[in-house]
């Protein structure tokens, strides 16, 4: 069998066609220099480039998360625009992880009688968008870290973590405090 060599490795197919006239039945020998075709295929594989997190990425995210916590209510603290927290959690699917989006929503939103209140009490400690921040890659995550200092909470720091949905494009992950 010295015709099978790495160099040269002959493929032959066969193709018969069938039909019901057996005359028009064909064969078709194909001969692939095997050695040629492997040098044609590069072995590895480049990455696209990652999207870059910019700063007005963060500061948008940040914004647009916090516009959609605090919903326009009633004088009886029901939410106007939404009537469960189900319907709430879906509207953050374009900013943040659903993960997130119902930790927030289940800390600051009741249902009552098919109804959606707001908890009256304040914001969380949030982001700070003329503040310095660090960024760091991590993998497929971007994390900001930002310190601050405000009146209600003192000092805290802040970690958001930065994913790139498929559908949404940078979205907010995860945020932590310390």
């Amino acid at each position: 069998m010295g015709f099978l060599t790495a160099r040269s490795l002959p493929f032959i197919i066969l193709l018969i066609m069938t039909n019901p006239h057996p005359m028009l039945n064909h064969e078709i020998n194909l001969s692939i220099n095997y050695s040629n075709h492997v040098k044609s295929h590069p072995t590895t594989v480049q990455r696209p480039e990652v999207e870059k997190l910019t700063h007005e990425d963060v500061v948008s995210l940040t914004r647009t998360f916090m516009d959609k916590l605090v919903q326009e209510t009633d004088e009886q603290y029901r939410v106007i625009h939404f009537h469960s927290k189900r319907e709430l959690v879906g509207d953050f699917r374009d900013v943040s992880s659903l993960s997130l989006a119902k930790r927030i929503v289940d800390l600051y939103y009741k249902e009552h009688d098919n109804q959606l209140y707001i908890i009256p009490t304040e914001t969380p400690p949030w982001f700070v968008e003329n503040q310095p921040y660090e960024q760091e890659i991590e993998g497929e995550q971007v994390k900001i870290t930002q310190y601050n200092k405000t009146e209600l909470y003192g000092n805290y720091k802040i970690t958001l973590y930065f994913i790139l949905d498929e559908q949404h494009g940078w979205i907010i992950e995860d945020v932590q405090y310390d």
